[in-house]
């Protein structure tokens, strides 16, 4: 695990090149390359930036790692900051996004297998108690053993209904990106380096089971 702090704007610039190329690197011996990422505005500086990038676009497939079960044009689905940045790079059949009148959890599993059963490469941005994803410390959405993704209920933030990716589906990833950015996320990321803290306690944790994971924060 690789552990960067920083000033925000660096952070994403670091962030950006380094993901482009790991994805350089993977599409090399891979014929595409599948993208889980986190909606929320502490990621928004890093994909406004990402989608600029001069990349093999057509060969990228995105996933959300979780969504709020809200109608796809509201301004609160995480679906509007991936269109607003990647719908001009991506062809739309790889854009892959949740609709929850139409779909469920495990309908939007059953695409995600197609392409693996995992994602290649994961952005997340931890909340402010250390979520990732709709997964909550000390819910049940963290203790749920199932590889793909659950329908989240009662979620202790609203919306209270999402779907998400589910723990042993993110552990599965090959390389992930963690932001902790912004003065409310200090405790979050003292809690993940922490060692006497559960990933029960504090999901963001979740990163350590990766193979290949690097940390981002704009915290002393």
């Amino acid at each position: 695990m690789f552990i960067k702090r920083g000033k925000k704007e660096d952070l994403e610039k670091f962030a950006v090149d380094r993901i482009a190329k790991e994805i350089e690197i993977f599409l090399i011996s891979h014929e595409t390359i599948t993208m889980g990422l986190a909606g929320g505005t502490s990621v928004e500086g890093l994909y406004k930036l990402f989608g600029k990038k001069d990349l093999d676009w057509e060969n990228i497939h995105i996933f959300l790692v979780d969504e709020r079960c809200v109608p796809l044009e509201s301004k609160d689905s995480n679906s509007q900051i991936i269109k607003k940045y990647f719908s001009k790079k991506l062809p739309k059949k790889n854009l892959h996004f949740y609709d929850y009148i139409k779909y469920s959890s495990d309908d939007y599993a059953f695409r995600l297998r197609k392409f693996g059963n995992k994602f290649d490469l994961i952005i997340l941005s931890s909340g402010e108690e250390g979520h990732i994803a709709s997964l909550f410390p000390n819910h049940e959405s963290i203790k749920s053993r199932k590889v793909g993704y659950i329908e989240v209920n009662n979620a202790p933030k609203p919306p209270n209904k999402r779907v998400s990716a589910t723990r042993k589906i993110i552990e599965k990833s090959e390389i992930s990106f963690l932001l902790f950015f912004g003065k409310e996320k200090k405790k979050a990321f003292e809690n993940f380096i922490d060692e006497n803290v559960s990933i029960e306690q504090c999901p963001a944790k979740i990163v350590n089971k990766i193979k290949k994971s690097f940390v981002l924060t704009d915290n002393k």
